[in-house]
């Protein structure tokens, strides 16, 4: 075996190793420990720049170990058994530590790396799989958090020349990670509080109109690398005759959502709840206790 690596380098160890595991009366799984090992040497080793402009991408340190046989990762840490059976491993290094991490693949780690690198839009991934965006953008920002991708830094920002970005000053005062949507969806109201501040009778948006405004507010945060966060109010929000369809369209589509209206019956809460519990419900409460009990 030696002879036939003169020449060579380090990579080919593992294919070599295969074609002599039986005659040599080798442990089965010997070629694809060999295969991880070098892998993760060579992660190790990667220098990587890991900031990102225009779109999420893959670490640059990452490795991708495909094997033939399962727990390798088990074995190298203390000594457990391996079992034949497909199993994938992911090494990169953390891009804020730069600590190396090596694991098993989970299914939401392949299918985000598959997204990225194949170009699949959330909505289109959404599509075929037959479950919401949200569901495909929490793949993504788990993936993002756990540093197997990369995301870009949000777009929206304060002007440079009027807020200046050194080394005493952090980051999080100068860009904004969620951008909100405070939305009047409807003029009516069951209420007549003297603090109210609009009482104009405006006509309340049809629903595909309002359905359009969620998808452009959905595009405009993903083309900002920012979450979207969305406050539904009023009027009372609840009295939009759309407002349950609304309110699930923008849950599937991976807002954070919150609601500042009135009191509302347990029952019609407890709907709200079933889509998805709101971040906050806000209700005002304005005057002394004769006004307000």
């Amino acid at each position: 075996m030696i002879e036939a690596m003169r020449g060579s380098g380090p990579e080919v160890f593992p294919d070599l190793l295969s074609t002599r595991i039986a005659a040599e009366g080798l442990p089965p799984f010997l070629s694809d420990l060999a295969r991880l090992e070098w892998s993760i040497h060579r992660a190790k080793d990667k220098a990587c720049a890991f900031s990102t402009r225009d779109q999420t991408r893959v670490n640059p340190s990452l490795e991708l170990v495909r094997l033939s046989w399962k727990n390798l990762m088990g074995f190298i840490r203390s000594g457990a058994e391996p079992e034949e059976g497909l199993e994938f491993v992911v090494i990169f290094q953390n891009p804020d530590t730069a600590e190396l991490v090596t694991r098993v693949a989970s299914d939401d780690d392949l299918l985000a790396l598959k997204l990225v690198v194949e170009g699949i839009s959330s909505k289109e991934a959404a599509s075929q799989g037959k479950v919401s965006v949200a569901r495909v953008d929490s793949v993504l920002d788990q993936a993002c958090r756990d540093g197997l991708l990369i995301s870009p830094p949000s777009k929206i920002r304060r002007n440079p020349v009027s807020f200046p970005l050194n080394e005493d000053v952090d980051e999080r005062f100068i860009s904004a990670p969620v951008f909100t949507l405070q939305w009047h969806i409807t003029q009516a109201c069951d209420l007549h509080c003297k603090h109210c501040y609009d009482r104009s009778d405006k006509k309340s948006l049809k629903l595909p109109q309002a359905m359009k405004i969620l998808e452009d507010l959905y595009e405009f945060c993903k083309s900002r690398n920012v979450r979207g966060q969305v406050s539904f109010t009023g009027g009372n929000p609840l009295l939009y005759p759309h407002f349950m369809e609304l309110y699930h369209a923008a849950s599937d589509l991976g807002f954070t959502l919150a609601i500042l209206g009135n009191p509302a019956p347990r029952a019609k809460m407890e709907r709200i709840v079933a889509v998805e519990p709101p971040a906050f419900y806000q209700v005002s409460l304005e005057g002394l206790q004769k006004h307000n009990d």
